[in-house]
């Protein structure tokens, strides 16, 4: 396994993994607009984000297969260009084995050593313990409950964590 930014030439392998593992995942939060996205529109997002201070995207890859991914999205809106927000999926029948940890160390690095980040946050189920587990053992520290603000396949309103960390930074 390794892991490495994603490139233009994902794209395909991109989509067909977000169809199979993220669609259908009940944990994580989805852009509508993912199930319509081609490869042509894609690619060029991928170059872009590639070459971006604020924005990362990390593949987990065995052989040519993507196992899991890593994205940490910030806006161009100077006042908030340096918070990002992550998210984190590996394939179901890639979990429990270090994969997570694995993208997180290497995104954290990122942050820290090539990013102009100064804040990552995220957003987790109260149910999903072993991500918050995984968050933790990486210094995000809880700053928030959010009742009612996720909405589940089955209809049940969810409540979620607000997590973050801070980085090369001192607060005024």
């Amino acid at each position: 396994m390794i892991t490495r930014s994603a490139r233009a030439g994902d794209a395909q392998r991109l989509l067909d993994f977000w169809q199979v593992e993220v669609m259908p995942c009940d944990f994580v939060e989805t852009d509508a607009e993912l199930t319509d996205m081609t490869v042509a529109q894609l690619a060029p997002q991928l170059t872009a984000m590639a070459a971006s201070p604020n924005n990362l995207l990390l593949l987990a890859l065995a052989g040519t297969e993507i196992i899991g991914y890593l994205r940490i999205a910030a806006g161009a809106n100077p006042a908030t260009a340096h918070v990002g927000e992550l998210g984190l999926l590996v394939a179901q029948a890639e979990r429990h084995i270090g994969l997570g940890s694995a993208l997180m160390a290497t995104a954290l690095d990122w942050v820290s050593e090539q990013s102009t980040l100064k804040r990552v946050q995220l957003f987790v189920q109260t149910r999903n313990l072993p991500a918050q587990k995984l968050y933790q053992k990486f210094g995000f520290i809880l700053e928030g409950r959010l009742p009612a603000s996720y909405r589940s396949v089955s209809g049940d309103l969810l409540e979620t964590l607000l997590m973050a960390q801070l980085f090369n930074t001192s607060i005024s």
